[in-house]
């Protein structure tokens, strides 16, 4: 019996009974999700450094957002069991998957509006001065653009110029004042987002660091929702667009025009991406996906 199965094996012998077994979107094989009464919770055992990395990071990233003061907004860490080789994680389940709920959800608008109202107020509570994190994840964010054009993208026209841009990009992030940061994931998508049955939101399955530029995630969630195709994404894209050039930039205390270009650089990540993965079965979508991503690098510079 592999360790994973011992572990489960464990639980279900404590009366809680086998719900769902998720095997998309993690390190770890499977994922195992479990229910005593009314008490749900989440397990993940791993069973190779990879997989143990995984889970480390995981409640490493609750133990950051509860430093933060925003430990509700991740599902509470109940175990942890680290070892040599092989170790596990057990926490609160964290709900219903963005990706499925917005679906089936009756009221689609409200369901990106409490989401983004809840997005704010951890945006708000875990804001503080000292900009380094901002100015690192935007710098980040560029390079990361950059490594897709030469490494992935090298055979596309204008790469090479698109390149340069960004170098120029870099150098305006260098030179410009950053002077908050907050909650940030860095690469914020909706398999990050769950919905509870207490009806409050929470995020899960998230990496370090998880501090920088909350503007990015507004665009690179709403970049994959659209990449997705998931309902009203047009609508939401443009709601939170116009959240990240006033509230959002309020709270990091940047201006309107600085918030666009940052939301703008995110949006371009997420572009970049979508051509990398959609050559090859949709080449179409992919070139339109290209052209915006140059258009955008155009404004991002000017």
């Amino acid at each position: 019996m592999s360790y994973r199965q011992d572990v489960l094996e464990r639980y279900l012998d404590q009366r809680w009974r086998l719900v769902t077994i998720f095997t998309d979107g993690h390190k770890v094989g499977e994922v195992f999700h479990l229910r005593r009464g009314d008490e749900q919770i989440v397990l993940k055992v791993g069973q190779n450094p990879s997989e143990e990395d995984e889970i480390y990071e995981n409640q490493a990233v609750h133990a950051f957002m509860v430093a933060m003061g925003i430990g509700w907004f991740h599902p509470n860490v109940i175990t942890y069991q680290p070892g040599d080789g092989c170790s596990y994680l057990v926490v609160e389940y964290a709900g219903v998957p963005f990706v499925r709920g917005i679906e089936s959800c009756r009221s689609k608008r409200l369901y990106y509006y409490t989401l983004l109202a809840t997005l704010k107020n951890a945006y708000a509570e875990s804001a503080m001065h000292g900009g380094g994190p901002a100015q690192q994840q935007l710098l980040f964010v560029v390079q990361k653009c950059i490594t897709q054009l030469q490494q992935h993208l090298s055979d596309l026209s204008d790469s090479e110029l698109l390149v340069r841009q960004l170098m120029q990009v870099s150098g305006w992030i260098k030179t410009s004042s950053f002077p908050v940061s907050t909650f940030s994931q860095w690469d914020f998508t909706p398999e990050d987002t769950y919905l509870g049955e207490d009806g409050c939101w929470r995020v899960n399955d998230l990496r370090t660091p998880v501090r920088g530029l909350p503007i990015i995630d507004l665009a690179t969630f709403t970049g994959t929702c659209l990449a997705h195709d998931l309902s009203l994404s047009d609508w939401a894209f443009e709601v939170y667009r116009e959240a990240a050039q006033n509230e959002v930039a309020d709270i990091c205390e940047i201006n309107s025009e600085t918030a666009l270009r940052v939301f703008n650089l995110g949006r371009i990540l997420q572009l970049l991406l979508s051509t990398r993965f959609r050559r090859a079965s949709d080449p179409g979508q992919a070139d339109r996906l290209y052209r915006e991503a140059t258009m955008l690098i155009g404004q991002v510079v000017s």
